[in-house]
């Protein structure tokens, strides 16, 4: 299955008649294909026409939830901005040096 040997070459080696071989490599490609589409059932909901449109539904959703997400973390910056003025410290950077630290691995204070 590897093609870097041919199936008359196979054939040779092993003994085996090039059409037999042939034969199990069909088979071997047919079920391993039956047996991937069966194990993924979100392949096979696809195709139908409710499933489209409850995918779409929840792409809808998921834009919404990402706007509001957006929304919410620009209200953060803008309050961090106003402390860091008021308290004359860079309270973004902080956070964002912080966030990139436990990201890294370390643990946060």
């Amino acid at each position: 299955m590897s093609e870097s040997t041919s199936i008359r070459k196979l054939s040779l080696e092993y003994g085996i008649s090039f059409d037999a071989i042939r034969r199990y490599v069909t088979q071997y490609k047919a079920e391993a294909l039956r047996l991937f589409f069966s194990n993924d059932l979100s392949l096979i909901r696809m195709k139908k026409g409710k499933d489209i449109k409850s995918l779409e539904k929840e792409i809808l959703r998921l834009q919404q939830e990402l706007k509001l997400a957006n929304i919410k973390a620009e209200g953060c910056e803008y309050m961090l901005r106003i402390c860091g003025e008021e308290y004359g410290e860079d309270l973004l950077k902080k956070a964002v040096a912080k966030q990139l630290d436990i990201s890294k691995g370390d643990t946060a204070e």
